[in-house]
Parts: structure tokens; sequence; C-alpha cells
């Protein structure tokens, strides 16, 4: 017995794991709106990603990346954040928010009420951000808090909104609906009825070079830039900024872009895994990728792969779900998608 209480007091220290909480994130990313929202120019906030990290059975840190916009504008101001949210009762402290024009926004350091959500919480799940989409077909996937009307508009480069369609979400929040579109960069709001609160994603349709709208200088979204961006090596700016000129597809880069093919062999579309052992594998033209595998809109793996022989191949440990995972080329265009399932 002594024994086996001395291992059961050995676990209770040891690192574990633990499943993103929806109300947690939630919770962290209406104080980063607010937080925002409250002392710059900027009237909407949208999320790219957000990562729940574990701190104690009581608190997690939430840390993620967005963009800030005007209501009309095309013109966006990236920005990585983080936030400690307490796991009961949704308070928060030690908020953070960097800008990619050099400005910092911060919190108080001790624990300030929850933010009371003012409108449905609304997340697209696709298209993904900055994608390039091969159809003109386009399928908006997304999930919603409430049973509102869902309203996607799009808009093209010039600001010109040339699609409008609403959908009711089921009984379990997710909505979706088909827009035909031409090729073009554009970008696409889900809203409801407040539209400071809605969710944006920016996306191409065919072979275009994409011009994001990134301001401030920031080359690490989607593409290369200097050290110390979201995104990958190369381009210039210097260390610790958050990249310049140059690159592929990156916010506010200038320059070509070259274009990668990327396949998915394993996991098949539709696929059951039955273990929660996934074993990716495909093949790619660049000589890196970045995986990424999505359960809902959580990221529940994400790492950069290298490319031997025109092959990649990635591994991660999941919990029963219905899945995403997206292989993107590292250092230009090109990208694929799977949906599978662990059970």
């Amino acid at each position: 017995m002594a024994r086996w209480l001395a291992l059961l007091g050995l676990l209770l220290f040891l690192p574990l794991s633990v499943g993103a909480d929806e109300r947690v994130t939630d919770q962290a990313e209406w104080t980063i709106r607010r937080l925002i929202t409250n002392n710059v120019e900027w009237t909407r906030v949208s999320f790219r990603e957000s990562k729940e990290e574990f701190l104690s059975f009581s608190e997690a840190r939430v840390v993620g990346e967005g963009m800030a916009s005007d209501r009309d504008g095309w013109d966006a101001m990236p920005f990585r954040f983080s936030v400690k949210v307490h796991r009961k009762d949704l308070r928060t402290r030690d908020a953070r928010v960097e800008f990619a024009d050099g400005r910092v926004l911060t919190s108080r350091d001790d624990w300030e009420e929850p933010v009371r959500p003012e409108a449905d919480r609304i997340r697209f799940i696709s298209p993904r951000w900055l994608e390039t989409i091969y159809s003109r077909d386009i399928t908006f996937r997304g999930a919603s808090t409430g049973r509102n009307d869902v309203t996607v508009h799009v808009y093209d480069r010039r600001g010109r909104e040339v699609a409008k369609r609403s959908v009711r979400p089921d009984g379990r929040g997710n909505w979706s609906v088909r827009i035909r579109l031409n090729e073009g960069t554009y970008r696409a709001v889900a809203t409801t009825s407040r539209w400071s609160h809605g969710e944006e994603v920016r996306f191409a349709v065919g072979r275009v070079s994409g011009d994001w709208g990134g301001s401030g200088g920031w080359g690490g979204w989607g593409g290369s830039g200097g050290s110390g961006g979201f995104g990958g090596s190369g381009g210039s700016g210097g260390s610790g900024g958050f990249g310049g000129s140059g690159g592929s597809g990156g916010w506010g880069g200038s320059g070509g872009s070259t274009q990668y093919r990327v396949s998915i062999d394993r996991p098949r579309n539709g696929e059951t895994i039955r273990d929660g052992n996934m074993q990716a594998s495909g093949s790619a033209t660049s000589r890196e990728v970045d995986v990424r595998v999505y359960r809902g809109s959580k990221i529940a793996h994400r790492s950069k792969q290298r490319v031997n022989g025109g092959r990649w191949s990635a591994r991660a440990s999941l919990v029963p779900g219905n899945y995403t995972i997206v292989v993107e080329a590292v250092g230009g265009r090109g990208s694929r998608e799977s949906r599978f399932f662990v059970r």
C-alpha cells in the first residue's frame, strides 16, 4: 500500500496534458477584444489561432494570433496575445497584446472579473486564414454559441461586397453555406447582430498573389519575415522585429510567391483512426511543410516537418473526435487538407 501511495504522490507532480476548455478560450478572446477596442483605434478584432496552455488545475494561459481592423477597410493590424484565465470562474489577469507596429497593451496583474459576452461567439472552421482554394465553389463552415442566423459577407480586394448569404445554425451550433466566387483575394466576415463581434478570414481563390492587407511591415503571417514574426524564416527585417519586405504571402510583404505542390496520402479524407495515433504522410515539392490538425476550430497538433526525397510525415496522439489536417508549404504557396475521425 505504501508503494502505491508513493506512486500516486509522484503522479500528482507530473505534468499533465489537459484538453482545451471552450469557455476558457472564449473568455480569453473576449478579454483581448475588449482590451484592444477600448484602447486603440481598431473597431473589430478577429482571431486566427488561440491555444490553451496548462499552468495548473485552476489556471490556464491562452496564447494566439489575431488581426484588428476597421469595419470596411482592407488594411489590418496583426497582433499576438497572451492572457491567464481562472478555470472555475473565468476571471483573467496578465493580458498582453503585441501589435506588428510595436505598440503593446497590457492589463493589470491581479484578477479581473470576466467579460460578459455581448453577442453570439462565431468562428470560421473553413476556409483557413490565408488559404488558397483551387475551386470557385467555396464552402464556408463555422460554429456559433447561439441559434441566431449567421450572415456571411464576402468582400474583394477593393472592399466591394461580392456575396452575402445567411444561414441558421443547427442544434449543435454548426453552420455552413456555399458561395461561388471568381479568382481573386477575399475577406469573409461572419456576423449575427453585432458587427464588431463578427469573425473574419482572408483567403485566395485560384492562382493569385495574395495581398493580405497587413499593416506595420509584419511579414510573419503565412509567409516569410524577420525573426520574431509568426511565420517561417527568410525575408528581410532585423532580429526580434515583425518581418520586413519580400517573402511569400506575408502580411505587408511584397515580391513574388513560389507555388508548390502538396498532397496528403494519410489520413485519407473520411478515414477513421481507431487507436488515437495519427500517422500522417504525403508528398511536397517544398523543403518543409507546416502540419496543423484541428478539432473543430481548435488546434490539436502543429509541427514543422522537413521534406525528404519529396516525402513528409508527422505523428500525433489524438482523443476521439472529428478532425481536419491542413498541410501547407513553407516558404511559398500550396496546401491540402483532409478530414478524418478518431474513435
